[in-house]
């Protein structure tokens, strides 16, 4: 095979994501998703919790894993929309998973003192406005919570859950 050849190839090859790390990076980040609903309160008692998305990778692996569990008596389901949706009556859950800067920025100041629980990926999640932002720090999976945003939507978080967290803003 020739020298040309060989670095098309390696090309390729390191071109191609790795699924499996990713996949079960996503699967992890929907479980824990489903753990924080037992410890957070909304003020309205509907019978289902909808948690939305707008990327369809995050969707697959939330639906897979969480959609149609029981949390505090409701089920969970899972939807995928659209930027261009709206999501502010539909939404008890809004995962920002996959999304520019700009676009959370305008999520969370338009949701800002509505009872949605928003959960995003990075420490810089919460303290940037997001309630709950999750991320991998020396292969553990750590949590931060954005408490004020919390309280302007009227949502409770458990103390339980606010000692696990690695910060608290």
């Amino acid at each position: 095979m020739s020298l040309l050849k060989r670095f098309i190839l390696l090309m390729w090859l390191f071109s191609l994501p790795i699924p499996s790390v990713a996949i079960e990076e996503q699967r992890l980040k929907a479980a824990i998703t489903f753990k924080l609903t037992l410890f957070v309160s909304w003020p309205a008692k509907e019978k289902v919790l909808n948690l939305c998305t707008f990327s369809k990778y995050s969707f697959k692996s939330l639906k897979s894993t969480i959609s149609h569990q029981i949390s505090k008596g409701r089920e969970i389901q899972v939807k995928l929309l659209g930027l261009d949706e709206d999501y502010s009556e539909r939404c008890q859950i809004l995962n920002l998973d996959n999304l520019s800067g700009s676009q959370i920025t305008d999520i969370l100041e338009s949701i800002k003192k509505q009872p949605i629980l928003t959960v995003g990926s990075g420490d810089s999640f919460a303290r940037e406005g997001g309630m709950i932002g999750l991320y991998i720090d020396n292969n553990n999976v750590k949590f931060s919570i954005n408490l004020h945003a919390s309280r302007q939507a009227e949502l409770n978080i458990s103390s339980s859950l606010l000692k696990l967290a690695a910060k608290v803003y």
